[in-house]
């Protein structure tokens, strides 16, 4: 490289004429770092970035606006967990997050739902298959506050409209009447 590149080079800030390009690969290898870091399966980084970027799945096909908001969310993601500027996490593993005020209505009425019987699956892998069906995101930790209302108050919806399946109810109404009848 000649000297008339190199001072051309620094007046730009170091990086010459392919500004645009030395950024996109920079913050693309970053993006794939951090996926890597935060464990993030193909599946999980897609829907991730689907939600967050209009949905495009591949950081390839991303402007920069848009790499700069998908970055700033991962970012974000290894700093709650514990993770330095280097992106290492910590040398404990770092115990799952408590739920936030939010997600513990969620779970609360998916309780409620389970506890009537409307739902088979006490788990909360369940709870986040349903708002995955419900919102198109995979886990509840990064639901937006929006689709967060929207998983609780279709909860709420299931809830008050539907009752306890017949078949528990015969079951539940003999076994008190012989209760009764042996009491008696």
């Amino acid at each position: 490289m000649n000297r008339t590149a190199n001072v051309t080079r620094q007046a730009a800030g170091g990086r010459g004429a392919g500004v645009p390009r030395n950024d996109r690969r920079a913050e693309l290898a970053e993006i794939h770092v951090l996926k890597g870091r935060l464990g993030l399966s193909d599946d999980e980084y897609g829907d991730l970035m689907s939600t967050l970027c209009a949905g495009v799945r591949s950081a390839a096909e991303l402007d920069a606006t848009a790499r700069q908001r998908y970055l700033a969310h991962l970012r974000l993601c290894a700093r709650e967990r514990g993770m330095d500027q280097a992106g290492r996490a910590p040398a404990q593993r770092t115990v799952r997050q408590p739920l936030t005020p939010t997600q513990k209505r969620m779970w609360a009425a998916w309780m409620q739902l389970a506890d009537a019987g409307l739902v088979h699956s006490r788990s909360m892998a369940a709870l986040a298959a349903f708002a995955q069906r419900q919102t198109g995101v995979a886990r509840i930790e990064w639901l937006n506050s929006h689709q967060q209302a929207l998983v609780i108050e279709s909860l709420k919806r299931w809830l008050a409209s539907r009752t306890v399946p017949p078949a528990r109810v015969e079951a539940a109404g003999c076994s008190a009447g012989m209760d009764r009848g042996s009491a008696g």
